[in-house]
């Protein structure tokens, strides 16, 4: 679906180099996310924006107590950790970042639920550490934007699946081909964060085409924004601050692209280039 592949390599060091900086931002928000809130009202903490997210995604999967779960790009642990304990599920988290895998299982031991939460190195590409029918819902909470290949990641997603099995995604998307503008804010958006955003109807392409059936498609732009004109926000200052330290060689410039890809990522919103969706289908 995509003929610039990302480099998993590239990502993984992405994360390895803002690792120290997400900490110190969860401390300060109170949870362990690297994902956007969904805020049900613009008044709420981020911790409960995040955590109305995994909400959200749960009751659309309708997942219940028992059921398996793989969880694509599965971070720190927090979506995988609040499945087990909110819902009952078992939940295999899939990651290529090694620092991420300690942090989340470091996290399901504290929260007490390492029984029944899981997390393997393994590239949600492939999932060659899960077999195929062994899963009931596969989740994929902004993992999309990290894929090299949509269909490629949904066509995986069916073999894990077993029958009855559901997909659950939320991401941003692209909405249109976009203004001259739009496109080089795509470009430098995609250097910043490494990440790519395919056209929502692409995705949608892929799963009826993978087999998917009762495909649900939700815009949820206007509940996410607060999140990302928040980044936004944060970049206006962020940028000019790393960029020092960036010359004093105290940060890598990859701290330095999270802020230009906040900046480039809201107004992209703002421009209504991109939108934010939760996607759901059943096998």
């Amino acid at each position: 679906m995509r003929s610039d592949d990302l480099d998993g390599r590239t990502i993984a060091a992405m994360y390895e180099a803002s690792h120290p900086l997400h900490e110190r931002l969860w401390d300060q928000e109170g949870h362990r996310s690297y994902h956007h809130g969904f805020y049900e009202d613009e008044d709420v903490d981020p911790d409960v924006a995040v955590e109305t997210m995994i909400r959200r995604l749960a009751d659309e999967a309708t997942l219940a107590a028992g059921d398996r779960v793989v969880n694509l790009g599965s971070g720190v642990g927090e979506d995988s950790v609040w499945l087990a304990r909110e819902r009952g599920a078992t939940v295999v988290g899939v990651n290529i970042h090694d620092r991420q895998l300690e942090a989340a299982r470091e996290y399901a031991r504290e929260a007490g639920v390492s029984d029944r939460v899981t997390f393997r190195f393994d590239d949600f590409h492939e999932l060659e550490t899960v077999d195929d029918d062994s899963t009931d819902v596969v989740w994929g909470l902004e993992a999309l934007c990290h894929a090299s290949d949509d269909g490629r990641v949904v066509e995986t997603a069916a073999r894990v699946l077993g029958d009855d099995g559901r997909i659950v995604f939320a991401d941003l998307f692209r909405r249109g081909g976009g203004s001259s503008g739009d496109r080089d804010r795509f470009e430098k958006l995609y250097d910043a964060w490494d990440v790519r955003y395919d056209p929502i109807d692409e995705l949608v392409a892929a799963l009826e085409d993978a087999g998917f059936r009762n495909v649900s498609v939700e815009d949820v732009t206007d509940a996410v924004e607060p999140s990302l004109e928040n980044a936004y926000r944060m970049s206006l200052y962020g940028y000019p601050y790393y960029r020092l330290l960036h010359f004093l060689g105290r940060v890598d410039d990859r701290v330095v692209g999270l802020s230009i890809g906040g900046y480039h990522c809201y107004k992209l919103v703002e421009s209504d280039a991109i939108g934010y969706y939760v996607v759901s289908a059943e096998r």
